[in-house]
């Protein structure tokens, strides 16, 4: 079958006839991909930074998450109902510290049963190819913020898919969201385009001011940071007086001596089916097909200049990259 592997640290090709077709196992199932998306992951896993506390099978198939069809079950009764129905998917993972040789950039993936999230009519393969990583970390992140009684949130990284996802699922519920971005024109484009009503730049001269102010106005007792470093809206949460839980991806060992923080890690409990459709679903990035010209080089500066674009891939038409 044609892939599109890591086949060393920082090197990928495109390969039309190295992999078989895989054969599943008891609670797996393999599905025809119809398509599959580019997000963070894929970037670093490509350019070879997991390889520092992840071992890599070489030739490792690329690609997290996707979209397809059910052609086979391995066993099981919910494969079984699987068989047939279009659905998302996530790849398999062998363990924490493990890559599979299985990757969405490829014509055929196993995956387990479990991992498998059926699509309705009204979302395409491309829309339902990414279905998992930001939304169900965007709605694992709310859930987190509801247990430990939200009364208003503050965020980096608002311009981010998983941002706007954010600031929208607080509003439905009517609970203010501080969206903060790095330039001035994100403001707007948050504001006229997504809807959001409290958007601040942090390399405004000003931001330390405004940000205490409308911290202490709408009594943020929730912090989500995605970009960590020396940003102030840490400094203004070492205050003693502040209440708040913190949820931080990519500590800062100065920052952050001393101080309580709350890991988050992407979970999908057993049963539950959750889909971008609905008010989620606008909120998709871009979709931008690859030209039959692009090679794999491009492929990785495209993803690294254009980091919020969503590519969905068709292998099965793509001759090469």
């Amino acid at each position: 079958m044609k892939a599109a592997a890591l086949v060393a640290p920082g090197e990928f090709k495109y390969l039309p006839d190295y992999f078989d077709i895989p054969r599943p196992q008891p609670g797996e199932v393999l599905i025809k991909v119809e398509a599959s998306c580019i997000v963070a992951s894929d970037k670093h896993t490509m350019s070879g930074k997991y390889s520092k506390f992840i071992n890599y099978k070489y030739p490792m198939i690329l690609g997290f998450e996707g979209s397809g069809i059910v052609i086979e079950n391995g066993g099981g009764l919910l494969g079984w109902r699987l068989v047939g129905k279009r659905v998302s998917f996530i790849k398999p993972s062998a363990n924490p510290t493990d890559f599979t040789q299985q990757g969405s950039f490829a014509e055929y993936i196993i995956t387990s049963s479990m991992s498998c999230n059926p699509l309705t009519d009204d979302i395409s393969f491309d829309q339902g190819a990414n279905n998992f990583v930001n939304p169900m970390t965007t709605l694992g992140l709310m859930d987190y913020c509801k247990w430990n009684g939200v009364i208003a949130g503050a965020q980096t990284g608002a311009m981010s898919q998983c941002g706007r996802y954010l600031d929208k699922l607080f509003r439905d519920r009517g609970i203010p969201m501080i969206n903060i971005v790095r330039k001035q024109d994100q403001i707007e484009q948050l504001k006229t385009e997504y809807g959001c009503q409290y958007v601040l730049n942090s390399e405004s001269p000003n931001f330390q001011q405004e940000l205490n102010e409308m911290c202490k106005t709408l009594k943020v007792n929730v912090i989500i940071d995605c970009v960590a470093g020396s940003m102030q809206i840490a400094q203004f949460f070492e205050k003693p007086s502040t209440k708040y839980n913190m949820y931080c991806l990519g500590l800062n060992q100065i920052i952050c001596s001393g101080k309580m923080l709350r890991s988050f890690h992407f979970y999908c409990p057993i049963g539950l089916s959750k889909n971008i459709s609905g008010s989620l679903l606008d909120y998709l990035n871009r979709l931008t097909h690859l030209d039959q010209n692009k090679n794999s080089q491009n492929l990785l500066d495209f993803t690294r200049f254009k980091k919020h674009m969503i590519i969905i891939l068709n292998i099965q038409v793509k001759e090469k990259f």
